[in-house]
């Protein structure tokens, strides 16, 4: 059976401009989106609040291999520090008192990686992560 709310889909039109469609769906399908939106919202903190792939542009595929990688990686971290309570100092980090950032945790994660090689005398760049 349809749904009753349909689902809001935006576009850009030939403008550029923000347009809205409604979509209709199976109710079933709505109750999943519902209640089961955590790869959505893994992908908002990667694609639009993290926005590794905006500001690194490039075209080496390679690159942008990696760059994914490193917004897996420090997503699912963020995820699992906020799950476990693992923050502690940093939980309410950010602006009026509110959860840190993705951002902001992915500049302590790079803070902790240079301190970490630096302990270990080692530069941050000579640790081999991945060859290509």
């Amino acid at each position: 059976s349809p749904s009753p709310q349909p689902y809001r889909m935006k576009f850009p039109d030939q403008f550029g401009n923000i347009q809205f469609r409604d979509v209709p769906r199976p109710a079933l399908i709505q109750k999943h989106f519902e209640v089961l939106n955590c790869i959505d919202i893994h992908n908002q903190l990667r694609q639009e609040n993290l926005a590794l792939e905006e500001n690194w542009v490039t075209r080496n595929g390679n690159f942008c291999i990696l760059t994914s990688i490193i917004g897996f990686n420090v997503t699912d971290t963020y995820q699992l520090s906020k799950f476990h309570d693992l923050l502690g100092p940093l939980k309410y980090a950010g602006p009026n008192n509110e959860p840190i950032p993705v951002r902001n945790f992915a500049g302590v994660l790079a803070q902790q990686l240079i301190c970490l090689s630096q302990k270990n005398d080692l530069h941050p760049f000579s640790i081999p992560l991945l060859q290509i």
